[in-house]
């Protein structure tokens, strides 16, 4: 039975092939549009995600209580010895894939004729690198895990900063922080190259130096941050809530707490896209809406007599209706191979949108192809194509038979 239906079906969209084309296209348009822009949005969400993460603050990260607000007071610090007792908890995690600490701290930078504020990290270069390649990444000179010359003490530089000090790599500059007990320290490091993030904030005033520096200018031997980087992203929640269970006493947060900036984007662009698909979703059921009732207005006579000999009406609205859906997955499939293609051309065509708002670097345009979201969208054409064939198909079938036979 069902076969038949959509064998007479299939037959009622051949009768007029253009009007029934013009509808397909309308409807491909409309999928085509929703695809490239699900797959523009997803790709923003992923590429963002994996950035905030890999080039600066892991998935995780753990602190003494406070440490997040107070990082380089000396009772916000983690000693070395909760340093080693994590990197052994964290050995036994599934999931992870290296950890690491981080020691933040505030003070100057100066030159003799320059000082500028600046924001200093202590950091281990080895593993920083392996978190990803995004990490510093060099605007001039050598990286911080570059050669060791004896008797040099590295220093990685945002650019803007490196500017504003006007210095060069191979040239030196006096770092100075208050201790944790108390007390001003000044250590003399050579700037082994410059790097930008592409956030001007930071370009202007991060430090980067090898750990072991970084504890001898505050005179500590901890640290106050302690990064934890997985192999996927989706067991964040899991490591973390083993973390806190294994270390009560400790802050453990996760990466989307510690840049809300992500939440933020994914609203905005979650609200513009629901207000384009909204749209788009729209045109397409009037389009397919007035095509089916030009094509129902031209069958009224026809509808009547199959309602005279014995046609219930919810039987042929049933039938309108797998029409629309036919015209709608028509359309849809069609929609679906045009974005595939323009979805891997535009990604392999490595095309270059402008800086964001807060940054300074480009980003490529990547357009990602999801198979859930083509599924979703495929099953939308087809209910929009059917609802869209639906309602004026009531014109026909709850007409009263003698008009409709009389219908001209």
């Amino acid at each position: 039975m069902m076969m038949k239906s959509l064998t007479l079906a299939w037959r009622n969209v051949l009768r007029n092939t253009r009007r029934s084309l013009m509808a397909c296209g309308i409807v491909a348009l409309g999928t085509v549009a929703l695809l490239l822009t699900v797959g523009f949005v997803l790709a923003t969400f992923l590429g963002l995600r994996e950035v905030t993460i890999h080039s600066d603050v892991g998935h995780i990260q753990v602190a003494a209580p406070g440490g997040f607000e107070r990082a380089t007071e000396a009772g916000a610090l983690l000693s070395a010895e909760r340093v080693k007792a994590l990197e052994h908890a964290v050995e036994g995690l599934p999931g992870v894939r290296f950890a690491m600490p981080r020691l933040m701290f505030e003070g100057l930078a100066s030159t003799g004729d320059n000082t500028v504020a600046m924001i200093g990290r202590g950091v281990d270069p080895g593993r920083e690198m392996r978190m990803s390649t995004m990490f510093a990444p060099i605007d001039a000179g050598l990286p911080l895990s570059g050669p060791k010359t004896p008797g040099k003490r590295p220093a990685l530089l945002g650019r803007d900063l490196a500017h504003g000090l006007n210095v060069q790599p191979g040239e030196m500059v006096t770092i100075l922080a208050s201790m944790c007990g108390g007390g001003i320290n000044a250590v003399d490091l050579d700037v082994c190259g410059t790097y930008r993030t592409g956030t001007p904030e930071r370009d202007a005033r991060n430090v980067m130096m090898p750990l072991g520096i970084a504890q001898e200018l505050l005179g500590v031997d901890g640290a106050s941050r302690f990064v934890v980087v997985l192999n996927d992203t989706d067991t964040t929640e899991a490591a973390a809530k083993a973390l806190r269970v294994a270390f009560p006493d400790l802050e453990v947060q996760a990466w989307r707490i510690l840049s809300p900036f992500y939440d933020q984007v994914v609203t905005l662009y979650t609200n513009i896209f629901v207000v384009m698909c909204t749209i788009i979703v729209f045109v397409v059921l009037l389009s397919v809406g007035n095509t089916m009732l030009m094509t129902v207005l031209e069958r009224v006579r026809e509808v009547g007599t199959m309602r005279a000999i014995g046609f219930p009406a919810a039987r042929l609205s049933r039938g309108f209706a797998l029409e629309g859906a036919i015209v709608g997955m028509v359309g849809g499939f069609a929609g679906l191979a045009v974005a595939l293609i323009v979805s891997l051309a535009v990604t392999a065509l490595g095309i270059e949108m402008p800086p964001p708002p807060g940054r300074t670097t480009p980003y490529p345009l990547i357009i990602l192809v999801s198979g859930p979201a083509y599924g979703a969208v495929l099953l939308l054409m087809v209910l929009c194509g059917s609802v869209g064939a639906w309602v004026p198909a009531q014109h026909a079938v709850r007409k009263p038979i003698v008009e409709a036979l009389g219908y001209d």
